[in-house]
Order: structure tokens, then C-alpha cells, then sequence
């Protein structure tokens, strides 16, 4: 919306000369005259909006797949899987790919998620935005692509309440050879609270990783 709104604006400013001109009983500039046309506006939004080649890195995200969430619970200690299925389209031209997950009908565990994934001309910046059915907030983070490992890396900021407030993250988006992908959430611990945590759970720089979701190709039938 921001491109049109910027068309709007010019013709927000027409419009004001035509009730300008009316309250004055005066003639009105002839009809359309300072506006673009809709015509106009569609081929600038076609132009300046149109998908970069850099969109097409986000391709293999499209797709239907088999889908695990494997959450991190202690060093040490198996993840907790929840199993269901995911489903990947391309949205308003192929200029995004929406992701929706659903939980398995048997899992006991049900996690659904919808995320979706861009590229940001202006930035040069991929971005991530997600939600998911485990609380009432979404998450927001953006990164760079690494073509020699078919990597997405994603930063962003989110409050961790049991880690006393706001808290990076980031998201590790792998392209496996199968055709799948790897996504690995690891959230990086204030200093104040990296001396309280496990001994292994946390490198160096205090990151942590919270959970990984692989979304493996569905077998055609």
C-alpha cells in the first residue's frame, strides 16, 4: 500500500483544487486534470513493484510437505515432536510466499502456524513474519540469503518474559537436497542470565536454540 498511498497523496491534493474551486463558485479545473488515471497507476505499481530476481531464491519454500516441530527442552534431554502438515503458495504476484502448517489429526500436540516470507527491494532485506497457535503474539525478522548454502538467516527482537524482557532471535532457514527445508529458532540470552542457565545450553554469545521445524517433500501418489 505505501506506493499507492504516495498516488493517492497527488490525488488527494487534486481534489482539494476542485472543492477549493467549488467553495469559491468558481469553475472547477477540468475533470482529471493533476490526477493520474487508474490506468496510469496500475502500470507505475507494475514497474516499481514488480518482483526482483532475488524473489526467486524464495522458490523452494512453495510446495506441500510433511512437517515436524521439534521443540528443545534441556541439553541432554530428546525434543518434543509434534507432527503435522504444511502447505506453501505464492501470493499477490509472486511477490511473497504465504506458509500455513496444520497439526496432524492424531497429534496430541497440535501446533498450527501461518508465516509468510518476502523480500524487501528497498532494504535488500528478506523478512520473516510469523504466528503461530502457541500464544497471541507474533514474531518479525529479517536477514540475508547465503546462495553457497541455500541459507536464510533472519534477525529479530521479541520479549521473553522468562528471560526478563526484550530478546534477539533468529531464524536459520536451510534449503535441503531433498527439496525441503530446515528452520532453526534460536533466541540469544541477556548477559544477566546466561550464568543461570544449564551448563551446554547456551554457546559463547548466548545463544540458545529454542526449536526446529523440517519440512520434508510430500511423495507423490
Amino acid at each position: 500500500m505505501p506506493r499507492l498511498l504516495t498516488h493517492l497523496t497527488a490525488s488527494a491534493a487534486a481534489l482539494t483544487l476542485f472543492v477549493a474551486a467549488a467553495s469559491a463558485q468558481q469553475p472547477p479545473p477540468a475533470p482529471g486534470a493533476g490526477m493520474p488515471s487508474k490506468k496510469e497507476i496500475a502500470a507505475s505499481l507494475a514497474q516499481q513493484g514488480k518482483p526482483g530476481p532475488e524473489h526467486k531464491n524464495l522458490a523452494p519454500l512453495v510446495g506441500e510437505f510433511d512437517f515436524e516441530v521439534r521443540m528443545n527442552v534441556a541439553p541432554g534431554v530428546p525434543p518434543i515432536v509434534a507432527k503435522g502438515s504444511n502447505k506453501a503458495d505464492w501470493v499477490l504476484g509472486e511477490r511473497f510466499v504465504a506458509s500455513v502448517t496444520e497439526p496432524a489429526a492424531d497429534e496430541e500436540l497440535k501446533v498450527g502456524s501461518i508465516s509468510y516470507f518476502g523480500y524487501d527491494k528497498r532494504t535488500k532485506k528478506y523478512f520473516w513474519f510469523g504466528m503461530d497457535s502457541t500464544d497471541t503474539y507474533s514474531v518479525y525478522a529479517e536477514g540475508d540469503y547465503d546462495a553457497a548454502t541455500r541459507t536464510f538467516t533472519l534477525y529479530g527482537e521479541n520479549l521473553e518474559e522468562q528471560l526478563g524482557g526484550k530478546a534477539k532471535f533468529k531464524n536459520v532457514l536451510t534449503i535441503n537436497d531433498d527439496g525441503g527445508r530446515t528452520m532453526k529458532i534460536m533466541v540469544q540470552a541477556p548477559e544477566a542470565v546466561r550464568g543461570q542457565m544449564p551448563p551446554g545450553m547456551a554457546d559463547k554469545d548466548g545463544w540458545f536454540s529454542v526449536a526446529e521445524m523440517v519440512a520434508t517433500p510430500k511423495k507423490k501418489k
